[in-house]
């Protein structure tokens, strides 16, 4: 996954923090866990997948 991607994935602008990227990291796996009423696997996934690449 790009950077870009991963950016977009989590909704975030290219100059995010570290502590902005753990929030919406956090506020992205309430909204996809797949045990919520809404979630999806395949996009829970993709939002571990681009805070790991956030992350590195």
């Amino acid at each position: 996954m790009s950077r870009q991607t991963a950016l977009d994935t989590l909704d975030l602008d290219d100059d995010a923090s570290e502590d902005e990227v753990k929030a919406a990291y956090r506020k992205r796996v309430k909204e996809t866990h797949p045990d919520s009423k809404t979630g999806d696997e395949e996009a829970f996934k993709r939002v571990n997948r681009a805070y790991e690449r956030l992350s590195d």
